[in-house]
């Protein structure tokens, strides 16, 4: 069984949010686009009706009253709801010849008065069958158990001392685990051969006892995906286990992930059930060592896993699938994700080349600002500052187009709702890549998508545009030919620049000219592109807008 999506409204801050999950599902945003408010909700959702726990929610938690939460829940396999473990779903809601059904679950929370709060939860069949029994509490619980690290590997379990006078057998089981887990965190020992000998086999005890079905301890030498796509085959060596001469960074990252989940098991769970862990920004504190380290077990655990990030570099070397770009305007936020196959597998290579080696920050910007070549991407910040832009601080990056190809790029924009903006040249091939751009771009957006240099090139467009001197001392010695017409004598002399010079040469002498005291103005096409993507990204939510192509939503029993 597995969570297929989820939905909440009402929490907090937090008008409604719904994001549909995959196997590992990464979510990702700016602070205050929810990510870590539909975490929290997801993880109290999955605690209501246990009566050993604390209530999950209070009346602080709801700002206009109720509080809804719906979970999406299918089967992982064909015939899995016939299980043992599926006994109550099939007796209460689903009758004992079920199909592979979707099933989905209301939590409802009111407030019934200024401190305490009302918590309903039922079922609805596929069919539109109901039930509210006591049993499918039970059963969800089992079935479904929150392994909850959603404050971080290294936060404490903000239940513990509700739990402390509950102790079970299996805690003393993983005394040392334990202990050498809060003894790290506490940093009173370190991780040598001797401690990490004392550690292991409590390691592979809890993967044995408790984990079982999560995690074999074994990976390939390809931890991280190697591509966008899920089905990409991946080229590594044989499986082979963990061993105690492993690098540092994979044993931190082993013990911080079994130790948290020590910390947070007290029972042991059922064989069948299907465990979901939800761990919050997965790069906090951690060294980029530890970290990938990390990423590379939590891609190979059985169970599902939704997590939070705000770290480019884990974002680049994730698959395109287990992507959702949260966006909020005002308390209404959405969820956004590209289909794996909405673009070619080739064309997935080059941008994931382009992204984890070029632009890894890329995915985390509000607009791109999509630029033929490497001079482009040199020239352009400038010209922002002379205009009073610092374009990280608005949150465009740029990115070179021209070797990775503008159409993959676009889709995936479009797919994770990123603004863009093109810039092109105003020869043959910027013509195109300008048509391209425009088929893209709806309607009247065409003039705020896209700049087509009416030059050929962007020297030339410095050329015309007060730069002609700086280009002529780069160039040397040279004079106009009788009868040669500007055009033509700026191209000469734009060529032999670029000979005499390399390109980064000849770009940070514009950078010089453009900041000089008596410097004329950025050329106007250019400063209008900067503005233009500016605008994109301040003020176009595209959260209204419709669906992206590629997108689909899935149908939700009623």
């Amino acid at each position: 069984m597995h969570l297929r999506r989820v939905r909440v409204e009402g929490f907090r801050s937090l008008a409604a949010l719904e994001v549909e999950l995959e196997t590992h599902t990464a979510l990702f945003g700016e602070n205050d686009a929810g990510v870590g408010l539909l975490l929290d909700a997801l993880t109290r959702a999955l605690r209501a009706g246990d009566e050993a726990s604390p209530p999950a929610f209070s009346s602080e938690d709801l700002p206009r009253g109720e509080l809804r939460v719906e979970l999406e829940l299918a089967p992982s396999r064909e015939g899995e709801w016939r299980e043992e473990l599926h006994a109550p779903l099939r007796e209460e809601l689903l009758g004992e010849r079920p199909g592979d059904e979707v099933v989905l679950v209301e939590l409802r929370v009111r407030a019934s008065g200024k401190k305490s709060v009302e918590q309903l939860e039922s079922y609805v069949s596929a069919s539109g069958r109901r039930s509210a029994a006591p049993a499918l509490r039970a059963w969800r619980r089992a079935a479904l158990p929150v392994l909850d690290l959603s404050r971080g590997l290294l936060a404490d379990d903000p239940f513990a001392r509700e739990r402390g006078a509950r102790k079970s057998g299996s805690r003393s089981e993983r005394g040392a685990l334990r202990a050498g887990f809060a003894r790290w965190i506490d940093a009173r020992a370190t991780l040598d051969d001797t401690r990490w000998e004392e550690i292991y086999p409590d390691i592979e005890r809890l993967w044995s006892e408790v984990q079982r079905h999560l995690v074999p301890l074994t990976t390939t030498s390809g931890w991280l995906a190697s591509d966008f796509d899920l089905d990409v085959p991946r080229v590594g060596k044989r499986p082979r286990e963990v061993p105690l001469e492993s690098s540092r960074g994979a044993r931190l990252a082993l013990l911080l992930l079994a130790g948290a989940l020590a910390q947070r098991t007290e029972q042991p769970l059922h064989p069948e059930a299907s465990p979901l862990l939800v761990l919050g920004e997965v790069e906090a504190q951690l060294h980029p060592t530890t970290r990938f380290a990390l990423l590379g077990f939590l891609l190979h655990l059985r169970a599902q896993v939704v997590f939070s990030t705000h770290s480019s570099q884990v974002l680049v070397h994730l698959p395109l699938s287990a992507l959702r770009r949260v966006v909020r305007v005002g308390e209404e936020a959405r969820a956004f994700a590209v289909q794996p196959r909405a673009i070619p597998r080739d064309a997935l290579r080059k941008i994931r080349y382009h992204l984890v080696t070029r632009h890894p920050e890329a995915l985390l910007a509000r607009a791109w600002l999509l630029v033929e070549g490497e001079t482009e991407a040199w020239l352009l910040p400038e010209i922002a500052r002379a205009e009073g832009y610092y374009l990280p601080i608005e949150g465009v990056a740029i990115i070179e187009y021209a070797q990775c190809g503008l159409a993959p790029l676009l889709r995936l924009a479009e797919g994770l709702r990123i603004e863009w903006h093109v810039l092109s040249d105003g020869d043959a091939a910027g013509e195109s890549y300008a048509a391209l751009a425009r088929k893209h771009a709806r309607g009247v957006e065409r003039e705020l998508r896209v700049t087509e240099l009416p030059e050929r090139d962007i020297e030339t467009s410095f050329w015309r545009h007060g730069f002609a001197s700086v280009i002529q001392r780069l160039a040397g010695a040279l004079e106009r030919r009788a009868r040669e017409s500007e055009p033509a004598f700026a191209h000469r002399a734009i060529k032999k620049a670029l000979d005499r010079n390399a390109k980064p040469q000849v770009a940070l002498k514009l950078i010089e000219a453009l900041g000089g005291a008596r410097a004329p103005q950025a050329p106007p096409p250019l400063a209008r592109c900067i503005a233009s993507t500016i605008e994109l990204a301040r003020t176009r939510p595209l959260t209204q807008e419709a669906p992206a192509p590629g997108t689909r939503r899935r149908r939700t029993p009623r």
